[in-house]
């Protein structure tokens, strides 16, 4: 079940990806789940590179993605160069290896939510920000990553086997 609106050639048209974003944004800055913050931003990245599968446009939403995140904190950087490597990952994580499944979007996001919120910890320490690492921060960063995981199933295509024309063979290990 995927819900989307595709152009003539199948990637998301650009409006809809704006509006995700600020609601993303909205949700993020209002939202408190079990007292933390959610982080949808590396989700929404995650399932944008998922769905266009080019390095190039993806890394470069995701620059532009942690950019607008990092203009709304008053320390510019790390965020976006957490996003923009989310973006490159998650466009070549369906190579010829992995056949797509829910649940590897599901485990997808989990591990790209934990490797967002640590990349930025180690870019701003890098800058000789004090970050804080106790095991409040730590529970943050793994609760993030459960909120998140469950976008995972919408990240990747509704049926893979028709939309690719091949490229992916059906596996006996893939789920259904």
């Amino acid at each position: 079940m995927t819900i989307a609106v595709r152009n003539s050639k199948g990637s998301f048209k650009w409006y809809i990806w704006l509006i995700l974003l600020s609601a993303a944004l909205f949700l993020q800055s209002k939202l408190l789940i079990f007292g933390i913050k959610p982080e949808f931003l590396s989700a929404l990245v995650f399932i944008f590179g998922m769905r266009t599968k080019e390095e190039f446009k993806t890394a470069g939403a995701g620059a532009f993605t942690g950019l607008v995140e990092d203009i709304f904190s008053d320390f510019w950087g790390p965020n976006m160069i957490s996003k923009c490597l989310i973006g490159y990952l998650s466009a070549n994580i369906l190579g010829g290896f992995f056949v797509w499944s829910p649940l590897l979007g599901i485990i997808g996001i989990f591990f790209i939510t934990l490797m967002d919120s640590f990349l930025t910890i180690l870019v701003m320490a890098l800058k000789d920000v004090p970050v804080p690492i106790s095991g409040w921060v730590i529970y943050t960063i793994f609760i993030q990553a459960l909120i998140n995981a469950p976008l995972g199933y919408f990240a990747g295509e509704s049926n893979p086997y028709k939309e690719n024309k091949g490229r992916h063979k059906k596996s006996h290990f893939a789920l259904k």
